[in-house]
Order: structure tokens, then C-alpha cells, then sequence
């Protein structure tokens, strides 16, 4: 079966494929306005990175440091109950330096865990 020129040109017509184009995606995250990510699922999302939990368990792990503080404040102001052989010079100074070196660590993880949504926050503008 044969088809007319004139049914071939008009199928070019519809169906032009050697001329269609497609969109450049240049890569950057964009939503549809209005639309709110959901926060586990978000490519951007802090949830979904290592870091960010790294982070969160050294953050924890100031508890222990700042327990020793409250002890070593308490042995201080009670006349420490009897127990004479303790330097409290050195429990407090472990308590000190542990505390700051898991409050800078923990900070820092968080930080670099939550990079790419400081970075869609400046590309986008949004706050979610």
C-alpha cells in the first residue's frame, strides 16, 4: 500500500523529529513552587548523609565529659566525702578538654554533613 506525498508531508508536519529539542538540564535542584520536599526523601536532604550522624554521636559523646565536670564541681564544694587521694586538678582538666574537643567535633560533622542544603538554600532561596 502506497501513500501520497501529500499524506507523507503531513505526517512530517505532525511529527517533526529531526527538528525537535530537548531542555539542557543544568543540573541544579528545582521544585515546582509551593511544593514542600519531603525532608527524608530530598536529595538535598541532611538525614541522608554519614556526616550528619557521625555528628550526632559525637555530640553524645560530650555527656560523659560534662558529667565529669558536675562531679569534679561537686567533689570541689563538698570536700570531696572522705575520698582524699583524687586530683581533681587533672579530672577537671580531662572533663574541660573533652568537652570543647566533642562540642568542636560534633559542630564541624554537622556542619559538613548539611552542606548540600546549605547549598540548595542559596540556589533556591527556600528555607525548608
Amino acid at each position: 500500500m502506497s501513500t501520497s506525498p501529500a499524506t507523507a508531508a503531513a505526517r512530517e508536519e505532525v511529527a517533526d523529529t529531526r527538528n525537535e529539542s530537548f531542555p539542557a538540564y543544568d543540573g541544579q535542584m528545582r521544585y515546582i513552587e509551593g511544593y514542600d520536599p519531603v525532608s527524608y526523601e530530598a536529595p538535598h536532604s541532611s538525614l541522608l548523609r554519614a556526616e550528619t550522624w557521625i555528628g550526632m554521636g559525637l555530640a553524645l559523646m560530650v555527656t560523659p565529659f560534662l558529667g565529669t565536670l558536675m562531679w569534679v564541681g561537686g567533689m570541689a564544694t563538698i570536700d570531696n566525702a572522705g575520698v582524699s587521694d583524687l586530683n581533681l586538678g587533672v579530672l577537671l582538666t580531662i572533663g574541660i578538654v573533652g568537652t570543647v574537643f566533642f562540642v568542636a567535633a560534633a559542630a564541624l560533622a554537622i556542619r559538613f554533613g548539611r552542606r548540600y542544603y546549605f547549598k540548595y538554600r542559596r540556589e533556591t532561596g527556600r528555607l525548608n
